[in-house]
């Protein structure tokens, strides 16, 4: 039987609709979502290390009869269409329709090269050509701890720039016992729809053998065929949207300056008039300039531009043997304007973010960019298993099982330690020399240090030295009563006011709407004495609070970091008894001292302020009031 796509029988399973979740993953961000997981399967496929992966995005258009079962892919969609019963769906099916219809249909054709191509045997339901063209949550990457996918979310980034929801893989491979090994297959994610009789099918259906859904070998059509080992997917429908070829290179140069840079990629993007884009070391300044100048991803770009300077000469690297995560290297740039992150790179090459938790703050340091990256196998399976789906943040809680949150949790900590070491030795200010001016003592606190402190005996800092607080300014009395950060929603306004008429009336017509009710928690600040903050030794996310209240009775207690601007931060509190949402009820006695231990999300190493308030008497049960 010749290779056609074949929808396969639901038999009273499940019934698919339209809308697929791993498609809509990427769907917000196409091209992005497309070039970073292509790219990154690259990589993680490379021969070996010093090897040069080349991957090459090519637009090109083909006959109609040329596009592999056409007339059965084509019932498909009319019968989709047909029975959709949203807008969505249908008006995406009649679409494809016609797409297919057309003399010429569109196409993205992506190509690599310097990879090992899509390997394993897939009757055995294993390895990587299985894992992509049939297995859903599987990343198939063998033993390769530096590898970069581990959800198998990323294969469905294709499917997001197809008008047909529809691509091909194809591969070429030396096998050692039957030579090169050519091999193709079709996948298509429309949505459950009829078959003869009763029958429903999946949403997914496949191209190739029919029987079984098995891939083409061997002879596969030229359109498919690898021109070298490696793999090629192949994307009909095209949706070519304006600029699509800069959209991928910001992605390309924000994502993978550091692969590129060492030689270990470079990218090849030919549109649909034949004009070839390369991106490779030596040009790789021209195409930031450029996709900067036409203001594509423009903040990524910059940034990303600040980074990949960051890593040349004169800056030099910093390298360090960390406990969990191995070797690993830092750059630090120092520069008017730059805008104080720090990039965490893994050892692919990619840029995986720079909005880690725990290295976003840094109050009294000056302008800088950071560069981190761990080279180490065992540093970087680590990594992965914190690695979020989207590939943009370590987070310790998807550890599995969960016995490894912990060890990955350590983990992490060390890095941000490590980093902030790194840049503080390089951009942390300087204190600057202080002038006695007794002139405005009345406006400052007295830091003479006392003799003793009421209450605070064996309060120690981490040298075992006595700790002491300085004398609180005095402040003016607030204007308002309530918690600043205990904002709640907005009350609904009037309605409008009578127009000027022609009289001698001054035209303020009053009204007749009221506004609505807001839910802020009539509130009032509560003194604290004495207060201090003391870190447990070498634990960054543990702290222990002491104060003394001047007020009895309920109070609540939030610990904040205050900005440069005078803004307020709650810090998320980790696992504390008696706190919620970063917030500690305790009951107060006035004048008696007090102690809390917190354990947070993340690291701080900024200093922490303390605020406390208490409801008003009286109102303790009524947390509206009308505004």
């Amino acid at each position: 039987m010749s290779p056609d796509w074949f929808f396969p029988p639901s038999s009273g399973g499940s019934d698919d609709r339209f809308n697929d979740a791993g498609i809509e993953t990427f769907a917000g961000a196409r091209f992005d979502g497309l070039a970073r997981e292509i790219i990154q399967n690259s990589l993680d496929a490379t021969v070996d290390d010093d090897a040069t992966v080349t991957v090459e995005f090519d637009c090109i258009k083909i006959a109609r009869e040329d596009f592999p079962g056409r007339e059965s892919l084509l019932k498909a969609m009319k019968q989709c269409e047909k029975e959709s019963r949203d807008e969505k769906g249908k008006a995406f099916f009649g679409n494809a329709v016609r797409e297919l219809k057309k003399a010429k249909i569109q196409c993205l054709k992506i190509s690599d090269s310097g990879t090992t191509g899509l390997r394993g045997d897939y009757r055995e339901r294993q390895g990587q050509w299985y894992a992509i063209t049939k297995a859903r949550g599987v990343s198939e990457k063998g033993n390769n701890a530096t590898a970069g996918g581990s959800f198998g979310i990323g294969k469905n980034a294709p499917f997001a720039v197809s008008s047909l929801r529809t691509v091909f893989y194809s591969t070429l491979y030396n096998d050692d016992d039957v030579g090169a090994v050519y091999r193709a297959q079709g996948k298509s994610i429309l949505m459950s729809h009829s078959m003869a009789g009763d029958e429903y099918t999946q949403a997914t259906g496949f191209y190739g053998e029919v029987e079984g859904c098995l891939p083409i070998e061997g002879d596969i059509p030229d359109m498919l065929r690898p021109k070298e080992q490696g793999c090629v997917v192949f994307i009909p429908g095209f949706v070519a949207e304006n600029q699509w070829q800069y959209k991928i290179m910001a992605t390309v140069v924000s994502n993978f300056f550091y692969a590129i840079e060492r030689k270990r990629l470079e990218v090849l993007i030919q549109d649909e008039k034949g004009d070839i884009k390369t991106i490779e070391k030596e040009n790789l300044s021209k195409c930031f300039q450029k996709v900067e100048s036409m203001k594509i991803n423009l903040e990524q770009v910059k940034n990303s531009r600040h980074y990949y300077q960051a890593m040349q000469e004169p800056t030099s690297s910093r390298d360090g043997q960390l406990g969990h995560l191995g070797h690993c290297k830092m750059w630090v740039a120092i520069d008017e304007g730059l805008p104080k992150q720090v990039a965490l790179l893994r050892k692919t090459g990619m840029l995986i973010t720079d909005e880690q938790k725990g290295l976003k703050r840094w109050v009294g340091r000056a302008d800088f960019v950071g560069v981190f990256m761990c080279d180490s196998d065992q540093g970087n399976g680590i990594l992965r298993e914190m690695e979020n789906p989207q590939h943009n943040a370590f987070e310790p809680e998807r550890a599995i099982p969960a016995g490894r949150r912990d060890k990955c949790r350590k983990a992490l900590d060390e890095l941000v330690d490590w980093v902030r070491e790194s840049v503080d030795e390089q951009a942390k200010l300087e204190e600057t020399k202080l002038t006695q001016i007794d002139e405005l003592s009345e406006f400052f606190p007295d830091t003479t240090p006392p003799e003793t402190i009421p209450g605070d005996e064996g309060e120690r800092d981490l040298e075992g030295r006595p700790v002491y607080s300085p004398k609180p300014l005095r402040r003016p009395k607030p204007k308002t009563d309530t918690w600043e950060d205990a904002e709640g929603d907005e009350g609904g306004a009037g309605e409008d006011g009578g127009t000027n008429g022609d009289g001698p009336g001054d035209g303020s017509g009053q009204g007749d709407g009221t506004g609505g009710t807001g839910t802020r928690a009539s509130t009032q600040p509560v003194e604290l004495k004495n207060v201090r903050v003391v870190s447990d030794a070498n634990k960054s996310r543990k702290k222990t609070v002491y104060f003394t209240p001047m007020k009895d009775g309920n109070i609540k207690i939030q610990l904040c970091i205050m900005g440069d601007d005078g803004g307020w931060e709650k810090i998320p509190v980790a696992d504390t008894d008696g706190s919620s949402d970063s917030v500690f009820s305790v009951t107060a006695q006035r004048g008696e001292r007090i102690s809390l231990e917190a354990t947070f999300d993340n690291p701080v190493h900024d200093s922490i302020a303390v605020r406390a308030s208490q409801e008003k008497p009286g109102e303790a049960d009524d947390e509206t009031v009308t505004e």
